[in-house]
C-alpha cells in the first residue's frame, strides 16, 4: 500500500544529521522506545505520519494492564526501571 500525505514541513523539522547526533550522544546499547506526546489518532486503517520531536534516554519501568495496555512510568528510583532510549513523537505535524 501506498500512502501520500500532503502537507508542508517545518523548517525546524528535525533533519537526519539531527537525529544521528542524538542518537549518538546516547549509550548504543540500550533498547529503544517510540513515546507519543498525546494520544495518536487513528486514521482509517492506514498509519499516520509522525514527526520525531526528542531523543533521549531515561530510567523508565513498563508495565502491562489486563487488556494488555503498555504503560510507561518515569521514575528513577522505581524497583525494576532501567535505562531506555526515547524516541518522541507526535503526529501533529
Amino acid at each position: 500500500m501506498i500512502v501520500t500525505i500532503c502537507g508542508q514541513l517545518n523548517e525546524e523539522d528535525m533533519k537526519v544529521k539531527d537525529l544521528i547526533a542524538k542518537l549518538s550522544e546516547l549509550d548504543p546499547e540500550l533498547d529503544v522506545i517510540c513515546i507519543e506526546d498525546g494520544p495518536i489518532p487513528l486514521r482509517n486503517d492506514y498509519p499516520g505520519p509522525f514527526e520525531i520531536v526528542d531523543v533521549s534516554s531515561q530510567k523508565v519501568v513498563t508495565s502491562r494492564d489486563s487488556s494488555g495496555r503498555v504503560s510507561i512510568k518515569f521514575d528513577q528510583t522505581a524497583r525494576g526501571a532501567w535505562e531506555r532510549a526515547l524516541i518522541g513523537i507526535t503526529s501533529d505535524i
